[in-house]
């Protein structure tokens, strides 16, 4: 996330952009909203920032104290619709087109499959459990606690697909980037407790650097994570892995326990996928892009999480509705938005992507 994270990135291909066309661009700071004028067209965009409460993160469209970083301009406030607040319902619409979403069994009962336990309404890693070996029955697994104001979601099992975090970022059908995270993991050393070799993990990066038990500084979700991590591996913290074993310390999206330094550079990952998963990432922007139209009047930025196998099989899990958006995004975003100069005609504002009465 170091390149998306750096907010001079996001300005660079805005004005980048603006110079190419000519186009008119002012920032109100007071509301950060940035306003373009190209084209007999104008739009204003709208800030997004990211919050931290706690261990836990929220969005929000104005610059608050507790405001950690900037995640982009949309021309539109924050949007939802079901596919991407109920992880059930992307499932069944993967499930009826015949995509690949891994299989589900519902609370209580004792998957054949190895599982991680799920509520359907959720983000940010939170709510959500395991991973969990087969025919273990889920009342005996640690229940994730339901996220603030999601009280009755449904909890589930879905089977645990081991392999490389994916993330994919649309603009409508468009994909247009992707990050492909292993998981995180130490290599033992024959001599060392796993329990040692993380905390030394976690001073490298500042986490419990002034206690003899970092692991505890660790927030109570990220602790419990690791700890059935290694489970899941035959393993806890005073095991002593083999020297050259590598064990996994998370499995979730975004948790690489490594410092990131702040980056000019891309780390789009788009076009490193086999063809097979590129197949199926066009194939799910059509899907996803389709299910939206009765909904939106103009495309709208999304973005799938999934996980690509050893097999090279890409298994999507979840879909979500207000992402972070990468830099890179915005040239197909305000070429979708101002037109060819053909096009534009009439110096009207476009309009904004609401949900259709």
């Amino acid at each position: 996330m170091a390149y998306i994270a750096v907010t001079l990135n996001h300005f660079r291909p805005i004005q980048a952009w603006a110079r190419s066309t000519g186009a008119e661009a002012k920032l109100d700071i007071g509301t950060f909203e940035l306003e373009l004028k190209a084209r007999n067209r104008y739009y204003a965009l709208k800030p997004r920032f990211l919050v931290k409460q706690g261990d836990h993160f929220s969005h929000s469209p104005e610059l608050g104290a507790n405001v950690v970083g900037f995640i982009g301009w949309l021309p539109y406030s924050p949007l939802h619709w079901d596919l991407s607040t109920d992880k059930l319902r992307f499932k069944a619409l993967l499930q009826e087109a015949g995509g690949a979403t891994p299989e589900w069994a519902p609370f209580p009962s004792s998957p054949p499959f190895d599982f991680v336990l799920k509520r359907s309404m959720g983000s940010f890693g939170k709510e959500l459990s395991g991973p969990f070996r087969g025919g273990r029955a889920m009342t005996d697994a640690a229940l994730p606690m339901p996220a603030p104001g999601n009280p009755n979601a449904t909890l589930y099992a879905e089977r645990f697909v081991a392999g490389t975090n994916v993330k994919i970022w649309f603009w409508g059908s468009t994909p247009f980037y992707a990050h492909r995270d292993d998981y995180p993991a130490i290599t033992g050393d024959g001599t060392t407790a796993l329990g040692e070799l993380i905390a030394q993990r976690l001073r490298s990066i500042g986490i419990g650097r002034d206690t003899e038990t970092p692991i505890s500084a660790l927030p109570d979700g990220d602790r419990a994570a690791m700890e059935s991590t290694l489970a899941y591996q035959g393993l806890a913290w005073q095991d002593v892995p083999a020297a050259g074993r590598s064990v996994w310390l998370d499995y979730r999206y975004g948790r690489r326990y490594e410092v990131e330094a702040s980056s000019r550079a891309s780390d789009n990952a788009l076009h490193s996928f086999p063809d097979a998963a590129q197949r199926r990432i066009a194939d799910i922007g059509v899907l996803l892009a389709n299910a939206l139209k009765p909904r939106f009047a103009v495309p709208v930025l999304y973005s799938v999480d999934g996980v690509l196998d050893a097999d090279g099989t890409l298994w999507w899990l979840e879909m979500n509705s207000n992402p972070i958006l990468p830099p890179e995004g915005y040239p197909l975003i305000l070429s979708s938005l101002f037109g060819a100069m053909s096009e534009a005609a009439g110096g009207r504002a476009l309009p904004e992507p609401k949900a259709i009465a």
